[in-house]
């Protein structure tokens, strides 16, 4: 749908916190254009009725500790219909159109989308700011309070209950009563 190329001024602490600011502003978006009920999964994912509706992703280029740039890009399913899907994403991906009898054009989203992030971005490098954007985020949640799936880069994975999203936008776990602070992985919902 679009990419956006940022200057943080957060520093590397606040780059994973872009990724927030987006999702958070992709849901208010379109749950304000539609009325549905958008949630979000850790740590990219917009999320409609338990399926994938959009996703976000952050490339940077960083130095020492400074982000010199971001690339910040989000894709939605506005007008896919369920029957054209690859078999791959069938039960797992959604779009706007067959959940919504309103759905917006794409300038209409996208307007939505850049005026709520346009809100939240300013929040990223003030730390009272990311509180309120990483508690926007947690009431959006669908994996908070769940035992989850986590697959890490190196790939090893887990199993463990999400506990809470941290100020700088990672995510804490419980492994058995040990606490653990994810800042990369694929999370599954255990159903």
């Amino acid at each position: 749908m679009f990419s956006l190329i940022l200057r943080p001024s957060g520093g590397l602490a606040g780059l994973s916190l872009l990724t927030t600011a987006a999702g958070v502003a992709c849901a208010e978006a379109v749950e304000g254009l539609t009325g549905l009920d958008v949630k979000l999964k850790w740590p990219n994912d917009v999320m409609l009725d338990g399926r994938k509706l959009a996703g976000i992703l952050v490339e940077s280029r960083a130095g020492a500790d400074a982000v010199d740039v971001a690339v910040l890009g989000c894709g939605v399913n506005v007008d896919w219909a369920e029957d054209a899907m690859p078999d791959e994403l069938a039960g797992r991906a959604v779009s706007l159109s067959a959940r919504s009898s309103r759905v917006p054009t794409r300038p209409e989203l996208l307007a939505a989308v850049l005026v709520s992030f346009e809100h939240h971005y300013p929040r990223i490098a003030d730390r009272s700011g990311a509180e309120g954007l990483i508690r926007a985020a947690e009431a959006r949640s669908v994996i908070l309070g769940e035992v989850v799936a986590v697959r890490f880069p190196d790939g090893s994975s887990v199993r463990a209950l999400a506990r809470r999203l941290l100020p700088n936008g990672a995510l804490e776990l419980d492994c058995d009563g040990v606490a653990r602070v994810v800042e990369a992985a694929d999370i599954e919902q255990i159903r």
